[in-house]
Parts: structure tokens; C-alpha cells; sequence
């Protein structure tokens, strides 16, 4: 399947033993990595990920949280460390920088490559029509 901007494929991604398939789209433009490691960064939309997240944390994510993303990582680390919740600066079209949160998984499947402890970044607002992550690893 291709969109306007590239290619949708399927990604599977586990947080706490539990799965989850999201469509995702090839982003060629998007270098976000981990500043410490180089790793590639799955950037996914938070709303889609309401069915694996832990309980308390599904109560306490909203559009305002992670708009200022900075609150709430204490807060993950302090009930869910495994997910090794960290801030990472961004620059974006329309946005000369600011914070996205980023969370551990148990892995990321990207096509046929599976990364263990994949990071994922959350956004707050939907990515875009068809697709509910950005790869562009």
C-alpha cells in the first residue's frame, strides 16, 4: 500500500508482553534516533496504544501531558520502570524544537528485522490518515 508521502507496511510491537500491529508509514525524512545509542526511533501516536500501556499509565497520558512531556516521566519511572521512560529533543517543519517522550519496549518488528528494547516516541495527536506510527529508520 503507498500514500502520498511512501510506503504503509505493518509494525508489531510488544510492551509488557503484550502486542500490537500498527500501521505504519515509511517516512524518508524522519532521523530521529537515539542520542546515545544511533538507534532508530518508532514514532507512534499515543491513542493507539490505549490496549497494551498499563493501567495506571492509560489514566494519567493526555494531550496536555505530553504536550510537556517533562511531568510525566517521573511519574512513569516511578510506577513502570520498565519502560525506561526518557526526553529527547526534536526538530520538526514548523517547530524549531521541543521534547518528545520516549518509552522502552520488549521489541519493535520492522519488516523482518526485530529490534529488542526498541524506543518508542510518543506524540500527542493523530500522525496522519492510514497509518498510526512513522518509521524512518
Amino acid at each position: 500500500q503507498h500514500n502520498v508521502s511512501g510506503t504503509i507496511f505493518e509494525t508489531t510491537l510488544s510492551i509488557g508482553g503484550n502486542t500490537l500491529n500498527l500501521p505504519t508509514l515509511l517516512d524518508t525524512g524522519n532521523c530521529l534516533q537515539h542520542p546515545i545509542t544511533g538507534q532508530p526511533i518508532l514514532v507512534v501516536s499515543l491513542h493507539t496504544l490505549d490496549s497494551i500501556l498499563p493501567i495506571s499509565l492509560r489514566h494519567r497520558f493526555s494531550q496536555h501531558n505530553l504536550t510537556n512531556p517533562s511531568d510525566l516521566s517521573e511519574f512513569i519511572r516511578s510506577t513502570s520502570p520498565d519502560l525506561n521512560p526518557q526526553l529527547i529533543s526534536y526538530r520538526s517543519l514548523g517547530c524549531s524544537s521541543g521534547l518528545l517522550l520516549t518509552l522502552q519496549t520488549d521489541w519493535i518488528q520492522i519488516k523482518t528485522h526485530r529490534y529488542p528494547k526498541g524506543i518508542i516516541a510518543l506524540v500527542p495527536t493523530p500522525l496522519g490518515f492510514g497509518y498510526s506510527a512513522l518509521w524512518g529508520g
